[in-house]
């Protein structure tokens, strides 16, 4: 009977872990089907968890991260650790970008894949933002050191001329 509540207690323990981090958190069994997902996935992507129970993972990725996610699925399945960014399409249709840690784990003699993901698609439009504002300042940097020289190429032509006027009074 203790043993029983041992497990028991552990259990709930894990459960509230992985319900309480901030990060989404996807159970896959070895096809490759989501099995679980914890509140913080649930938030992220704005699916109801029995719409994503059962699907592959790729259903809620966008197309051109379809291949990439299935690689590191298999990768994971493999025994490897697997990294990766990717974008998720929430059930509102936003596109959500990631980065992902992909990793087998074993519950009990069960294994499983684990999903961990956070969402970074704030960074993500901040760096095209900043890109944007970089390219920018390139340009008008380039037009000014350009201005700049001719300036000063066209300050040397004026004074060499009014020498050249003084020199000739002077004769």
């Amino acid at each position: 009977m203790t043993d029983e509540r041992n497990y028991k207690d552990e259990l709930t323990k894990c459960e509230a872990i992985f319900n309480a981090t901030l990060d989404g958190l996807l159970l896959l069994n070895m096809d490759g089907k989501i099995v679980d997902a914890n509140e913080a996935a649930l938030n992220i992507l704005k699916y109801p968890k029995e719409d994503m129970l059962g699907k592959e993972l790729t259903t809620f990725h966008t197309s051109e991260y379809k291949d990439r996610c299935e690689k590191n699925i298999q990768t994971a399945l493999k025994g490897e650790r697997s990294c990766c960014d990717c974008s998720f399409i929430s059930a509102e249709g936003k596109l959500i970008f990631a980065d992902n840690l992909l990793k087998k784990v074993a519950i009990g003699d069960t294994k499983f894949v684990l999903v961990s993901f956070h969402d970074i698609s704030r960074q993500r439009e901040t760096e095209e933002r900043l890109e944007v504002e970089l390219e920018t300042l390139r340009k008008m940097n380039k037009l000014m050191t350009g201005r700049e020289e001719r300036i000063i190429e066209l300050k040397n032509k004026i004074n060499n001329s009014k020498n050249n006027l003084k020199s000739c009074r002077l004769e």
